[in-house]
């Protein structure tokens, strides 16, 4: 499963958000990682501790509040 599901999928999710520093949408300064965790940590922890649901606006609702820290100063 982390090979072959969530490896190539981190490895997209790192690729985002290096296109994201590249057209100025993210910092350059952030932790490529450690966002890559925000993003997908809360969904995870929803799925696997709380049993509640993860929904379309769970996520949406996720990548807001990430963005919030890692967006550029405007």
């Amino acid at each position: 499963v982390r090979e072959g599901l969530m490896k190539p999928n981190r490895a997209a999710m790192l690729a985002l958000l290096e296109r994201g520093i590249e057209s100025g949408e993210v910092r350059a300064d952030i932790d490529l990682e450690v966002t890559a965790d925000l993003l997908v940590g809360p969904l995870f922890f929803r799925l696997l501790f709380s049993g509640d649901e993860v929904s379309p606006e769970l996520a949406q609702r996720t990548v807001r509040a990430v963005m919030r820290g890692i967006a550029p100063e405007r």
